[in-house]
This record gives C-alpha cells, structure tokens and sequence, in this order.
C-alpha cells in the first residue's frame, strides 16, 4: 500500500485540499501547480515551478514549512523521503474587498486585477494553517521513521516588484470569461426550453470545454459536482419556462440529483449531465406533443407522480394553480374524459404494468395504484379494461 498515493485521493475528497507529490524530478508536475494555483508569478513567485524547485534546494526534511505568501495565501510544504509534498495553496479567512482592495493597492496592482483576484481567492478552499500542519504531521507519522516535530512558518508578503498588473490581467481576463459563462448558459437554457438535444449537447460539451481551460477551475470531484449541480438548476428553469409541470421536473431532477452525488469518477459525473440534459429536453418534447394547453398539461403530469395519493378534482386544481370552474370544462373537451375519469384510467394503465408480475399481489398493486379497497380497485379496473385484475393477471403474467 502507497500511503501517499492513497492520501492524494482522500484528502481533497475530505478537505477540498489540494496535495502535490514532487519526485524524480517530474518539473511537469511543478509547471502543472504552477498552471492551477498561480495568481501572480512576480507577487508568488514560491507558486512557480522555479521558485518551488529553489525552495527544495535550500530547504531540507527536518522541518514542516508553513508559507504565507504577499496575498495572504498559504500552502504548507513537507520532504517524506526523497518527495516534497505542497498541501494548498488555501486562505485562512474569508473574503473581504476591503481587505482585497489595500493588498492590491500596497503591491502597485491596477483595478482591473480585482475582479480575477475576487475569483482566485474564492475559489481556494478555507481552512487554519493548523489544520494543514496536523495532515501534514498525519503524512509524515506513516511514511518516514523520524517525522520532524518543528514547524517554521515562512512570510513571503515583503517583496514588491513595480509593474505586475499587465502580467496579471493578460494571464486571465476575468471580465470576458464571465461574459462567455453566461452567454454558454443562456445559450443551453433556450436549447433545453425547445427540446433541442442536440444543440443542448453541444452547448454543454462547450461549457466543459470552457471549464478546463479555466485557470483556476478545480479538478476536484466536490467541484466538479458543484458545477454540474448549477447546471441541473438551469436546465430545471428552462423546463419549467417550457410549461413542464414542476412536480415532474423535480421528479425527474432528484432521481438524476441522487445518481450525481454519489459519482466518484468525472467522466462518469459529465455523461451522467448528458443523460440528464437529454432526459429533459425529450420530456419537453413530449410534452409539447400532447397538443394540449399548459393549464392541462400540467394536471396529467401531476397525475402521473401522484397515481398513489389521494386524487380529488379540488386537490388538483390546487396544485395546478387554477380555478376549478372552467377547468373542469377545459379537460374534458381536451382529453375527451372527466378528471375522475382521467384519474381512473391512468391508475388502471399503471396496474395493468405490476399485473403481468406473477409476484405481485393483487391487493399490493391496487395500494400501488391508490386504491385501499381491493374489491373498489377491482371494480373500477373491470370498468375501464373490461376484465378483472384477476384475469387480466392470467391472461398476460409472465410465465
């Protein structure tokens, strides 16, 4: 068992803590850290893979190394054997623009850098500088004989070199990222609201695209799944603006919602949105099939989710949001039944799919379906079907 390999999994998962294992001179791994978590190469140059690989040099195993750097970010760095360990970068304090505002200012920073200073900070998970020593102390009490007990607490805030905002805003511009997020979003809301799954696909394969080429954009799983989460609210607003009922759009949301929070892998989570986007756009579609109005629509689908409880004309319209008179009138011209008649048929449809299941019994399918009296179930299911539950279970069960 490689107990670091193993941490490396657990303790983002756990802490949203990044760690970063240095060895055999993989500068890669450093450019990568590099990549992720530098804000401002000249104000954090210890966040360079040059400045990381001088710090290796000039420092040895016998202490835990806890940095601050000049925007109140730390990282504490640890030797286990012949690999360097980097736990963070993370803040130890929420954000504050006034805060924000006088580092910027004492380092010489233009306005234009407060913004993508605002996204970096925010996006570095929060947590005591003691927290981090104790996983590191856990790291090195399970790979090296003689752990060091010293910590050295480093301040790298006193340097300030003279122009560094032009390098600051060409390395990421925050400004038109926004603009494209949102654009990608709007984009995606009105393909889902016309059912286009092809098109919403595509969009979403955009938003991903768009959010590995992010710079400070985790690749941690709590991440990943918050994203995808601000991506199922999306798409459940343009179901609704469709005219999908929202007892079946948070049906349909929750069932998706379970499968997402217990994904560990990100391939696995982003083909899950996909099903979950193309999931809504057909129901969209099939909504609009019904050639009926929304008022309607939205007390079939409200049927359909709630076949097992009480269904009464008043209830429904309640839950629709319409006033019974009229509306009672309305669906019988446009589904050619009565409410109570609608209700009926669409239990029996529902009973006749647990019927041809030799295990279930009578009596479970008509609770099932909403009816405690059996003898009641049996009597509607024979008026709408034409035979009884009983012989209708002989005739079609599987054998």
């Amino acid at each position: 068992m490689d107990f670091i390999k193993d941490a490396q999994i657990i303790i983002p998962v756990l802490s949203r803590l990044n760690m970063t294992v240095y060895e055999n001179e993989k500068k890669d791994i450093l450019d990568d850290f590099e990549k992720r978590s530098c804000f401002m190469p000249d104000m954090q140059p210890l966040y360079t893979a040059d400045g990381l690989l001088d710090f290796f040099s000039k420092r040895g195993a016998d202490k835990i190394y806890a940095v601050t750097d000049g925007l109140g970010v730390h990282c504490v760095i640890l030797a286990a054997g012949s690999k360097w360990i980097i736990l963070g970068p993370f803040v130890v304090s929420t954000w504050r623009a006034s805060e924000a505002k006088r580092v910027l200012s004492h380092i010489g920073a233009k306005d234009n850098t407060f913004l993508p200073f605002q996204n970096y900070y925010c996006s570095l998970p929060m947590i005591a500088d003691e927290y981090a020593i104790r996983i590191a102390t856990v790291l090195l009490d399970n790979t090296v004989d003689n752990p060091p007990q010293e910590v050295e607490y480093l301040d790298f805030g006193g340097q300030q070199p003279e122009d560094i905002s032009t390098k600051i805003y060409e390395s990421y511009d925050e400004l038109s990222v926004v603009e494209h997020r949102y654009r990608l979003e709007a984009q995606l809301m009105d393909a889902v609201r016309q059912g286009q799954t092809a098109q919403a696909l595509r969009i979403f394969s955009d938003i991903c695209a768009w959010s590995r080429g992010l710079k400070f954009y985790s690749d941690g799983m709590k991440d990943q799944i918050a994203g995808v989460c601000i991506i199922r609210t999306l798409v459940r607003h343009a179901t609704l603006q469709s005219g999908l009922a929202p007892v079946l759009v948070d049906a349909l949301s929750q069932e998706y919602a379970q499968k997402m929070h217990v994904m560990t892998d990100s391939e696995q989570l982003t083909e899950l949105t996909r099903q979950y986007i193309a999931a809504f756009c057909a129901a969209v579609r099939e909504n609009r099939k019904k050639g009926k109005s929304p008022q309607v629509r939205r007390a079939i689908q409200y049927i359909e989710v709630h076949l097992s409880d009480p269904l009464s004309v008043d209830g429904l319209c309640a839950a629709v949001g319409v006033s019974r008179q009229g509306f009672v009138r309305l669906f019988k011209i446009e589904t050619g039944l009565t409410i109570k008649q609608y209700i009926a048929k669409a239990r029996c449809e529902r009973a006749k799919e647990l019927l041809i299941n030799k295990q279930i019994l009578i009596r479970d399918i008509a609770g099932y379906v909403g009816y405690e009296d059996t003898n009641y179930f049996t009597r509607i299911f024979k008026s709408v079907i034409g035979i009884s539950p009983q012989k209708y279970k002989e005739k079609y069960t599987f054998k």
